[in-house]
């Protein structure tokens, strides 16, 4: 085993370029190594090959046209580690009610605790609460719906109706077949280090929810890897999470209890360290607990999920991912969704935490006749950088796309969106619309790129961006019928964002993804200077 390690760290049996790597990827190579002295399955050869790509590539710099606007050397320079598959924040009800509220009694399909997959006594300990009086429970009823027949309050994942799960079977994976390269630093990641899980939505699958959570602590790298097979003709929906738990600056700046936000939380008190914080979740009187707690609760987790969808031809999936990590995280979550013919795709990415973070969607219409509608919402303020990037390729004729993100910013925020449809010269008849609309609360910044790349002559393509504050003559409406300023600001903003949210085909997740959105902007409007 020894020499396992020391093959790992100097690329002599594995290939790694080793001395020659990129900077900053040392400890990576030494994460590599301590998994391999206690897993010999991470010597496969396709690990092998992804650790060999990112020591060569490393992270990308700033002059990158991908990444000008989300600089990452504060992601390579932070350190992390390796945690575990079932830490005590899972046991003790995963975290907090911000899950309970997005899963509400619902299917778990799939829970991964700092990237790895988390077997049944942990994913029951989550759905008991959830199913016996937990606020997710209560807020939804106190429904039982969706559980699987014979399980555990649906803790048997492979007995939920209309899905099963395995192990990856060797499928080439869907980046291959896009024009574009899509591969990054984030996605090697999780090709080194991820389980890769292959979920199976057969048709005439579940009518509720299923539920992909991924749980990150404060100062660990997870990056788990999902493939899913909706079959043909299947109606699916499936709710993925990244949810930051055990840190004193809660998940989205949202408390976990009361789900409120620090509304006059400035740039400076966002990023100060989170060891004030800590005391208050560390147990017992010793100074030396406190400080190690506090150490681990202020540290930067890197989350770098990778989701691959295929589509089968007249399945219809409603998509939601919803990211909120830590105030000191980094999530840099890739989904790519290949669509066959006349399959439907509705996706939204809730974007609500994080110091900095970017969800990417890439999105392949690979046959005839589909159609896709990716919507975004994001909600930043004190000092944070939340990205949103698309790429959406017409590879066939007769396929439409619609895409609308919106973005609120408050004081300090940074938001950026960059969005690119590629049509290829056979797809003609091609129906496409890109649009993203950006609200100033406050003093903040956007980057917006949409971009369109035509190679067919019979298509119908547009795109637009906006970025703007609040009308001065709906203030003024408002506040004239004796509506607060900052109440007028909160429903202005929450009307804003509404849109995007209300486009969503499945009725019973709006409540629950409005009520994050209006709490986060609540927040951020009462915050605002005048």
């Amino acid at each position: 085993m020894a020499q396992a390690v020391a093959a790992a760290l100097t690329g002599a049996a594995s290939g790694t370029p080793g001395a020659a790597a990129a900077p900053h990827m040392g400890q990576f190579q030494r994460l590599w190594a301590a998994r391999v002295a206690g897993a010999g399955g991470l010597q496969d050869g396709a690990r092998r090959d992804a650790l060999a790509e990112l020591m060569a590539h490393g992270f990308p710099l700033r002059r990158d046209e991908e990444w000008i606007h989300t600089p990452l050397r504060a992601v390579a320079e932070a350190r992390y580690r390796l945690g575990s598959a079932a830490p005590a924040f899972a046991a003790d009800g995963w975290g907090g009610e911000l899950a309970h509220d997005l899963v509400a009694g619902e299917p778990v399909a799939l829970l991964t605790c700092n990237g790895a997959v988390a077997g049944p006594a942990v994913i029951a300990g989550v759905a008991a609460r959830n199913g016996n009086g937990g606020a997710g429970g209560r807020r939804a009823g106190g429904s039982t719906r969706g559980r699987a027949p014979g399980s555990a309050n649906g803790a048997a994942v492979t007995a939920l109706h209309g899905m099963r799960r395995a192990s990856w079977d060797g499928t080439p994976r869907a980046a291959a077949t896009f024009t574009r390269p899509l591969a990054t630093v984030f996605t090697r990641l999780a090709r080194v280090f991820g389980d890769h899980v292959v979920l199976h939505c057969d048709a005439g699958g579940a009518d509720v929810p299923l539920h992909l959570v991924h749980l990150v602590e404060p100062g660990t790298l997870a990056a788990p890897r999902v493939t899913v097979r909706v079959a043909p003709g299947a109606k699916v929906t499936l709710v993925e999470s990244v949810l930051a738990v055990g840190g004193p600056e809660r998940a989205g700046h949202v408390t976990v209890g009361g789900m409120s936000e620090d509304a006059g939380a400035t740039d400076a008190a966002h990023g100060r360290s989170a060891a004030n914080g800590a005391a208050g979740i560390a147990a017992g009187p010793d100074g030396a607990a406190l400080e190690e707690a506090a150490a681990a609760a202020g540290a930067a987790s890197l989350s770098c999920a990778d989701t691959e969808i295929r589509l089968g031809a007249g399945a219809s999936l409603t998509y939601v991912r919803v990211q909120a990590v830590g105030a000191e995280a980094f999530d840099f979550g890739a989904t790519t969704v290949v669509q066959e013919r006349d399959s439907e795709l509705h996706a939204l990415s809730v974007a609500l935490g994080g110091r900095i973070a970017r969800h990417t969607c890439n999105v392949l219409a690979a046959a005839p006749g589909t159609t896709s509608r990716l919507g975004g919402a994001t909600v930043a303020a004190g000092g944070r950088l939340l990205d949103h990037h698309t790429y959406l390729e017409h590879a066939a004729p007769g396929c439409a796309s619609r895409q609308l993100y919106k973005t609120v910013l408050g004081r300090g925020g940074h938001g950026v969106f960059s969005g690119r449809i590629l049509v290829r010269p056979v797809a003609q008849q091609t129906d496409a619309f890109q649009l993203n609309q950006n609200l100033l609360l406050d003093d903040a910044r956007v980057d917006t790129k949409p971009q369109l790349e035509i190679g067919a002559d019979d298509v119908r393509c547009t795109h637009g961006a906006t970025t703007g504050q609040l009308n001065a003559g709906q203030l003024f409406y408002l506040q004239a019928r004796a509506i607060p300023r900052t109440r007028a600001v909160r429903m202005l903003a929450r009307g804003f964002l509404d849109e995007v949210v209300g486009a969503m085909p499945n009725a019973a997740l709006r409540p629950r993804l409005l009520e994050l959105l209006h709490r986060r902007v609540d927040g951020i409007a009462g915050g605002m200077t005048q």
